[in-house]
């Protein structure tokens, strides 16, 4: 009965509690699945929404007594910009909550109306209409002693009369007391977006809603959130990196310049230092209008894809193309229409090639995984992760791809996606990283609980290595598959030995003693199984060996990069960014390296630590690269949605107005033929360029 309640497309009259029968679903989330119901036990028909918990949840009792906090939080209130709960009932085989049916959709919708077009920026009058009410809703959580802890525009609804409703409690913390102050330890929780500091480290407190609902005001105000970025990036940005003015994302805006120093305050790294209560947010931010909003953006637009990427010029004259490189010769590409893949209901977090070339494998915050083919036609949905599904990694024989969740599992495919080969467990956070050793006998995992963890193919496990003190941001296999490197929040990479025949279980649980060595790479002494690289003053996020294993490049949010000797010397820092350095590639042939910034630029290096080139998108940073297998072409993705093409000698071939949202990821066929984009706008898009 389980299955066909919760598919009400199984049924025409589908009903729960023998009185509330469903309609469309209005969305999925973590946990459960709100509906479109009417309860039949009025004449006519009371229109309502109905949230009911996953069925893989019901037997969980944690889980049932969650939802069950959730309606006993909304019961409390009886308020006009609080959803109010009308039901709920919990028991093992069915869980669900029902509230009033919130007809005006929610204030994401009204931010992006058309799904397929850029979100829309508000003007002042409408943005004061609707936080006056959200400061109000929200004023009343804190004072029963309830944070939050998830603003974000898809948690206000909107009644038919375009009044906003405080809703989705799901994550809410109860506080010991009322003060404003008052911070406790919950785990870390939220959407990324839009998470405070103390968030990304478990804590909460009403600050923590005052900061979700700054980002909200700077987002309503421009049209895109302060920071964008995958999750590492936004993790730094929110713990460190000054807010953008709001001229830095809406050239296009006359406001008063005190606007920035209001969202300032209420976005301020330290708790303590914030606006507070919050409706001080909503005073101050209305009193900078002045009594009658007559500041209006000139134009109130929507975001063009224009606007959000622009042509390339060179800062700068070129040197000189890479040694011994030859121009690459290339079709016209200025006119290319791309393959839409439009699976995912929410943000694309990876992707990734299978090694022969014919299938593309996606993952999402949706919890799933989508295979398609080389021409865009799905091939198969993988369902199974509870939560965001993070990454992704093809077996180097492709007879199977590994994914890594938010739910702390790791999941085994094979490469049909017909059946589930295993389940990975024993991680204790979001799985960050995957990799395969290139003869694809063992699968490395990175984890935010600070471990790495090796598997073999067959999915038992082999070893866990634990040294970092933080969250575990990324790996990298050398190309002979004897090392693996790993980098940390923590500011340190580590390097780990993986020689199979040393690999004995059990293997160490703890790190042994080694020395240090400032600025250079930790020499093992006898017996000792990990080396330590320090010298970033900051966490680096990303990490590339050249293809010859000679050097491990690594980019870090100090801005610089570091080039490692594989004898333990540090060997080059380059410091030309101006911002995060957020991804790097090796060509092909090892000769160049190409990293992408948050400063707006990409550019080249030569193996031995020299700039070749700058390349500059003028607007919006870049978040990552690639080379074609040929190393022909060069491409990086954009903040702004915009993906651009580059000969090796750093000429611009294209520039894509590929997305309406960030681009988070980029990955060329093997064949050199398509190249695929994967974005924050929940698509995935395939560029013949081959």
């Amino acid at each position: 009965m389980q299955d066909k309640i919760l598919d009400p497309q199984s049924d025409t009259n589908p009903r729960i509690a023998d009185r509330y029968k469903l309609g469309q679903s209005l969305g999925k989330g973590t946990f459960g699945e709100v509906f479109f119901a009417e309860d039949i036990r009025f004449k006519p028909p009371r229109v309502v929404a109905i949230k009911i918990l996953h069925s893989q949840f019901i037997s969980d009792a944690q889980a049932r007594e969650d939802i069950e906090k959730e309606a006993s939080i909304l019961a409390r209130f009886d308020h006009p910009n609080i959803l109010n709960v009308l039901d709920f009932e919990v028991r093992p085989d069915l869980a669900f909550i029902v509230t009033k049916f919130a007809a005006g959709g929610s204030l994401g919708n009204k931010m992006r109306p058309d799904q397929n077009k850029p979100p829309v920026p508000m003007p002042f009058d409408r943005i004061i209409y609707y936080l006056e009410q959200i400061v109000s809703g929200l004023e009343e959580a804190h004072s029963q002693g309830l944070v939050h802890r998830d603003i974000k525009p898809q948690n206000i609804l909107l009644d038919n009369k375009d009044r906003a409703l405080l809703a989705d409690f799901g994550l809410a913390a109860t506080l010991s007391n009322t003060s404003a102050s008052t911070m406790i330890t919950t785990g870390p929780s939220g959407t990324p977006t839009y998470m405070a500091p103390e968030q990304w480290h478990g804590q909460a407190g009403k600050p923590t809603d005052i900061y979700a609902l700054g980002v909200l005001l700077y987002q309503l105000i421009t049209g895109l959130p302060p920071y964008l970025g995958n999750i590492p990036a936004l993790m730094g940005q929110h713990t460190s990196a000054p807010i953008p003015r709001l001229s830095e994302r809406a050239t296009w805006l006359d406001y008063p310049p005190v606007l920035d120093t209001i969202l300032a305050d209420a976005m301020a790294k330290e708790p303590r230092n914030r606006l507070k209560p919050v409706s001080q947010l909503y005073e101050r931010f209305r009193e900078a209008l002045g009594p009658t909003v007559h500041l209006m953006p000139r134009t109130i637009p929507t975001i063009a894809l224009d606007q959000l990427t622009m042509s390339v010029a060179q800062a700068g004259p070129r040197k000189e193309e890479l040694d011994g490189s030859q121009s690459a010769t290339v079709k016209n590409l200025a006119n290319l229409t791309p393959i839409i893949l439009a699976g995912h209901s929410e943000r694309v977090t990876d992707i990734g090639w299978s090694p022969d070339s014919k299938i593309l494998a996606s993952c999402s915050v949706d919890q799933t995984v989508c295979l398609w083919r080389a021409n865009g036609v799905p091939l198969s949905l993988l369902k199974g992760h509870l939560s965001d599904v993070t990454c992704l990694a093809w077996s180097p024989d492709g007879s199977r791809l590994a994914s890594g969740a938010a739910d702390n599992t790791i999941r085994l495919w094979r490469s049909d996606g017909q059946s589930p080969i295993a389940v990975l467990k024993g991680h204790f956070g979001r799985i960050s990283s995957l990799v395969w050793s290139p003869d694809g006998m063992l699968l490395a995992s990175g984890s935010y609980d600070g471990t790495v963890r090796l598997w073999k193919a067959d999915s038992s496990p082999v070893a866990t290595f634990k040294g970092h003190t933080g969250a575990v941001l990324g790996l990298a296999w050398s190309p002979e598959g004897q090392i693996l490197a790993s980098t940390s929040w923590d500011k340190t990479l580590r390097l780990w030995e993986t020689d199979e025949a040393k690999l004995a279980i059990p293997r160490v649980e703890r790190p042994a003693p080694m020395r240090r060595v400032t600025g250079g790479l930790q020499l093992p002494e006898p017996g000792d199984e990990m080396a330590l690289l320090q010298g970033h003053s900051q966490p680096a996020h990303c990490l590339a060996w050249s293809p010859d294993g000679q050097i491990l490049a690594s980019g870090s949010r100090d801005n610089s990069i570091k080039f490692w000797g594989m004898d333990g010397k540090l060997l080059n820092t380059l410091t030309y960014h101006q911002d995060w350095v957020n991804d790097l590639a090796w060509s092909p042939d090892g000769r160049a390296l190409v990293s992408a910034s948050n400063d707006q630029t990409v550019r080249l290096w030569r193996a031995d630590g020299s700039s070749v080139i700058s390349l500059n998108g003028r607007q919006g940073g870049f978040n990552c690269v690639a080379w074609s297998p040929d190393g022909r072409m060069l491409t990086a993705g954009s903040v702004n949605g915009g993906v651009q093409l580059w000969r090796n000698d750093g000429s611009l071939l294209t520039v894509l107005a590929a997305h309406t949202q960030p681009v988070g990821k980029l990955a060329w066929s093997p064949d050199g033929k398509t190249l695929a984009s994967a974005s924050a706008d929940k698509s995935v898009k395939l560029w013949q360029v081959g």
